[in-house]
């Protein structure tokens, strides 16, 4: 994930650099250039991108920040949000339960009349 940060921060913080060091040189000739002012809006447009995809790039890429996302989310908007700690459970918990959970709708959408204790067998 961090790898991925980086090469997205140095490619769109690139360009910048590039003209920061051209107007370094030739401070005049450099500002009065439609190229250099045409690469200056295309860099800060890369600087916005750059900032707009790291959050889309930590959900994606991060689960414990996806977990803390869905924290903050939940204790939003529920009335009893210690009911949703997701933090002290772990993912296989969380399969688990899951898995548990899709037994039990199959059963009771296949038959009513089986018990739990058949359908966690």
């Amino acid at each position: 994930m961090l790898v991925t940060i980086i090469i997205v921060f140095v490619l769109c913080q690139l360009p910048l650099l590039v003209l920061n060091v051209w107007y370094a040189i030739d401070p005049h000739g450099s500002y009065e250039s439609l190229k250099f002012h045409t690469l200056n809006s295309i860099g800060i447009l890369l600087t916005v991108f750059n900032t707009s995809t790291n959050f889309l790039l930590y959900c994606f890429f991060g689960q414990k920040f996806r977990l803390t996302l869905l924290q903050f989310i939940l204790n939003i908007f529920t009335k009893n949000p210690k009911d949703y700690n997701l933090q002290r459970q772990s993912l296989v918990d969380n399969k688990v339960q899951l898995k548990l959970l899709q037994r039990r709708i199959s059963a009771n959408q296949y038959s009513i009349t089986t018990n739990d204790s058949k359908t966690l067998n």
